[in-house]
Formats: C-alpha cells, sequence, structure tokens
C-alpha cells in the first residue's frame, strides 16, 4: 500500500499516520521549486512524482503496529510461559519432565510465528482480539462461555498433567502416542491459524461486528467448514493431554471440547439470525466442524 508523507487525504489531524518520511514545508517546495539554471523539463522523476502528489514523498507504508501494542503482545507471551513453567513444572514436582519442555518450546514457537505472521498480514485482527470484553454486543452467554474454554478448561488439562507426573498415575502414555499428540496440535494449530489469516473478523468473543464491517467468509478452510476455528481448537485441546503424557488430563480436555461444540451451535444460530448472507452460506458449506459428518 502506497501512502503520501505527511497526510493522508481525508484524516484527520489527530489520527497519527505510521510508518511514513514526512518532509519539511521548505524542504518540499526547495525540491518543487525550478533554479535559475534548471528548466522545468529537467526536473527529476522523483520531483515530477512529489509535484503529482503535491509536493509529498511517496513511500511504502509497511504493516504493522504499534511499538505499544507489540510490547503488550510479547509481555503476553512472556506471562504464559512463565504461567507454563509454574503450573506444570511446579505443579508436577518434576524439573525433569521432558515432555513438559518440550511442550514448552513448541508453544512457544507456534505463537510467536503465529503472532508475527498476523502482525504483517492482519494487524486489525489483532487489536480486535486483545480488546476481547471490552467490546459491545457480546453475547451474555459468551461471556459465561469464554473464561470456561479459554481459561478453566485448558488450565485444568495442564493442572491434571502435572498432578498425574507428581504422583505416577498409571498407565503410562507410550512415547508414540505423545508423538503423535505432537503432530496432532501441530496441524490443528496451523488450521487456526490459517482460519484466522482467512477471516479478518475472527474475535475471541461472539458479536456482530458492525463496528467493523462483519460479512460472511467463505474461502479458504471456510469453504470447508464453517467453524474451522472450533474444530482445530477441540483438536489441540484433546491433542495436548497426549503430548504431555497423560491421560487423566483427557477428562478435562473433553469437557473443554464439549464446551466448544455447544458454542459452535450457539455462534451458528446467532450468525444465522444476524449476519447477512450467512443463512446462504450454510447452503453452500453444509458442515459445522467435520466434513459430511455435523
Amino acid at each position: 500500500m502506497i501512502k503520501a508523507a505527511g497526510f493522508v487525504a481525508g484524516a484527520q489531524e489527530d489520527q497519527p499516520v505510521y510508518n511514513s518520511s514526512p518532509i519539511t514545508k521548505g524542504a518540499m517546495f526547495t525540491a518543487l521549486k525550478p533554479q535559475p539554471d534548471q528548466a522545468p523539463e529537467e526536473l527529476t522523476e522523483e520531483e515530477l512524482a512529489m509535484a503529482e502528489t503535491g509536493g509529498c514523498a511517496l513511500v511504502e507504508e509497511k504493516p504493522g503496529l504499534p511499538a505499544g501494542v507489540m510490547r503488550n503482545i510479547y509481555l503476553r507471551i512472556s506471562a504464559y510461559f512463565i504461567f507454563l513453567l509454574v503450573i506444570l513444572l511446579g505443579a508436577s514436582g518434576r524439573l525433569d519432565w521432558a515432555n513438559a519442555w518440550v511442550y514448552m518450546a513448541f508453544v512457544m514457537v507456534l505463537m510467536l510465528a503465529h503472532t508475527r505472521s498476523l502482525v504483517r498480514r492482519a494487524p486489525d485482527l489483532i487489536i480486535e482480539r486483545m480488546q476481547g470484553f471490552g467490546k459491545e454486543k457480546i453475547k451474555p452467554w459468551d461471556r459465561v462461555l469464554v473464561p470456561l474454554v479459554a481459561g478453566v478448561g485448558p488450565i485444568a488439562t495442564l493442572l491434571a498433567s502435572a498432578v498425574e507426573m507428581r504422583y505416577h498415575w498409571p498407565p503410562p502414555v507410550p512415547m508414540g502416542l505423545s508423538g503423535a499428540g505432537f503432530c496432532v496440535y501441530l496441524v490443528s494449530f496451523a488450521f487456526v491459524h490459517w482460519a484466522m489469516l482467512e477471516n479478518r473478523f475472527f474475535s475471541t468473543v461472539v458479536r456482530i461486528q458492525t463496528d467493523r464491517g462483519h460479512k460472511v467468509v467463505d474461502r479458504g478452510p471456510y469453504s470447508y467448514v464453517r467453524h474451522p476455528g472450533y474444530a482445530g481448537a477441540i483438536l489441540f485441546n484433546l491433542a495436548t493431554p497426549m503430548a504431555l503424557g497423560s491421560y487423566w488430563a483427557l477428562i478435562p480436555a473433553v469437557i473443554t471440547a464439549a464446551l466448544l461444540v455447544v458454542r459452535t451451535s450457539l455462534e451458528e444460530r446467532t450468525l444465522v439470525d444476524e449476519l447477512e448472507e450467512y443463512k446462504e452460506y450454510t447452503e453452500r458449506v453444509r458442515s459445522r466442524l467435520i466434513p459430511g459428518v455435523w
């Protein structure tokens, strides 16, 4: 995207322009004013381009977010890593728990790659997701479900894995099954990431985003199932116990997956009733979570 440095046509004075290179008024007119020994036709291509845009240097705008927002994002990721250290290694009392170390490194790498990709390609989505419950028109039932599926459920899964490791509850999970858990986690996380890249309305809460021009998205993974984000989230929630080597942690993971199915159904009803053209979309893409099944 190309943006004129110094000002943008139609922009308000109090709206900053990021990643542009303003030039001073004096420098602008000096660049455009023909010198005594220079004929108008001798202007350089750069000076002609400046003249065509009202005296503004054209620079390529780089996508991204303000430094303060990026700092907030990386602080959150760092805090999450500390949280994983405490809940997995602290609750288990085992610094030699190899699966936990691999899991933490695995998750951190995925989160950093995921964040950098969204910053480049969907910075507005990051802002929407960070604001979360600060937004308007959130469904009341979602204020109850979000803490359960994004907080209580995953924490209970991690904690159950740590407690099982601490007390050596049988039976042990085979190494091959644990490796399969990591593979499923990777694929399902990538599927969710793909959905976010294609759908700039992929918010953390269920609401019709009229303030952002909410519309139906039917490309990418949305051409296969209507709720790819939930499909991926269910899979990596179920894969986490296996990756950490815990059968007992499947109990809270399955409960979390069931709540995600409930949330899928409630969100589906909201979209059919309130989002224009969504009902027609359901006729083109028949499945919610699993192609050909539901």
